[in-house]
């Protein structure tokens, strides 16, 4: 039922728009689909793993193959996209669907796998309890390439960091309410939400997505700053930003990973709460984001994006300090439950991280070349490529680290992992933003598509 209505509701608000903002629309909602069906088993995957035989890390490997699989479909897109450029007019709804029925198909053997290690069977059902999340972030990781390379095609220059913060919001959404639903529902049940969430993209992509064959491709169409022709100087200043936000985009990504599916953890082992509780307020955490969103809308204008970024850097930093023991014990001396403290502090890092994403992919996005290796098509597959090195390792690492050291070994690694993500930021992105002030300045006052 949730999966029709929200069919419903996607169509309702694409009626009557023009055709790039209501294919802009479905992919927003493929995004919100895809997080859902990543983090819908987070609450179940230590207990799944543990009845075939894996650890605590091994369920946060298991978690995580989703995302290097992500990475090997963005590959396979950009080789199709850079020997078949228009594609995106010609075959937008054919390929994405392709990319979601993968996704139907191991949400289908998901299903199974939960079925059949509840009956006591158990040789093999590992192994492909892996392989089917691997080959679901193929399926999400070829759709993401082309939508994104295709919303350069779609979307003003002055207007992407929007889409990118729409984009990102719509899947930290689906993280959220992928934890949130799993918390009400049983391994089974939480399995048949996946299949019915796969089928629900599939049909947005038949009904509501529209046709592009006569859009005029945007790129072409670029105002100073965008992806017209570009001095040699310039040029070298660009590629060191792109490169810059692809780093920081692996260091971001492995940090979310990490908040995602650690608190499951350390909330049902360490603090002892029960299953639906520790999905709550996971769920929750995450969900902080969208009044994040809200919020920095109002304030965009107050700062450049520049200077949002580093503060919400340092924010994000002393955010962290609240995940240790210590920190944690000097609170509850305070009468502030340790576990709540914790979650308190992952939902701010979390909020300020998402905003931290939109900010840096839309700069991105607004200072690709118009070709080589730093164009849309290839800017983007760095990016996600580096997305699925990040996602891959952060759920693994940080419940290794707690599996092994426990809650401070996972906040240091949080922390360091930050003040790396800072230091990427002032050697690399920072500078390089200073010599497009009309790029960077110009979207905060645009509305959200």
């Amino acid at each position: 039922l949730a999966a029709a209505l929200s069919v419903l509701a996607l169509g309702a608000s694409t009626w009557g728009r023009s055709k790039e903002r209501a294919a802009r629309s479905v992919y927003v909602f493929l995004h919100f689909a895809w997080n859902l069906l990543y983090t819908i088993v987070i609450l179940d995957s230590k207990d799944l793993c543990a009845r075939m035989g894996m650890s605590a890390a091994d369920s946060g490997r298991m978690v995580g193959m989703s995302y290097l699989g992500m990475a090997i479909g963005a590959i396979g897109m950009w080789l199709l996209l850079r020997q078949r450029p228009e594609l995106w007019r010609r075959a937008s709804r054919l390929i994405l669907a392709s990319g979601t029925c993968c996704q139907l198909l191991t949400s289908g053997v998901y299903t199974y796998v939960v079925t059949a290690s509840a009956g006591g069977a158990g040789d093999g059902l590992a192994a492909l309890l892996v392989a089917s999340r691997f080959v679901q972030g193929v399926g999400a990781g070829s759709n993401m390439q082309f939508y994104m390379a295709t919303s350069l095609c779609l979307t003003e220059v002055a207007e992407r960091p929007n889409f990118s913060m729409s984009v990102v919001l719509g899947g930290t959404a689906g993280c959220g309410f992928g934890l949130v639903f799993s918390a009400f529902l049983s391994s089974a049940h939480t399995a048949v939400a996946q299949v019915a969430a796969a089928v629900a993209s599939v049909v947005a992509l038949l009904l509501v997505h529209p046709c592009l064959a006569d859009l005029e491709d945007r790129r072409a169409a670029s105002p100073a700053g965008g992806e017209l022709e570009v001095e040699e100087e310039e040029a070298g200043s660009r590629k060191v930003l792109i490169v810059g936000v692809t780093l920081i985009g692996c260091v971001r990504k492995a940090m979310w990973g990490a908040m995602e599916v650690a608190p499951a953890l350390l909330l049902k082992d360490a603090f002892r709460w029960d299953r639906r509780d520790a999905g709550l307020a996971t769920g929750a955490a995450l969900l902080g984001t969208i009044p994040a969103r809200i919020l920095y809308s109002s304030a965009s204008s107050a700062l450049p994006p520049r200077q949002w970024i580093r503060l919400l850097a340092v924010l994000v930093i002393a955010g962290l300090v609240f995940c240790f023991e210590a920190t944690c014990d000097l609170g509850a001396s305070v009468g502030i439950p340790p576990a709540g403290l914790l979650m308190c502090s992952l939902a701010v890092c979390l909020a300020f991280l998402f905003l931290l994403e939109g900010l840096l992919v839309g700069t991105m996005q607004q200072h690709v070349l118009p070709s080589g290796p730093f164009d849309g098509n290839h800017s983007q597959l760095w990016y996600i490529m580096a997305l699925g090195t990040g996602g891959f390792l952060g759920p693994w690492a940080s419940r290794l680290a707690i599996q092994e050291r426990g809650q401070d070994a996972f906040a240091g690694g949080q922390i360091a992992t930050a003040l790396a993500f800072a230091a990427v930021f002032e050697a690399m992105v920072a500078p390089r933003m200073q010599s497009f002030p009309a790029a960077a300045t110009k979207w905060a006052r645009q509305p959200t598509p």
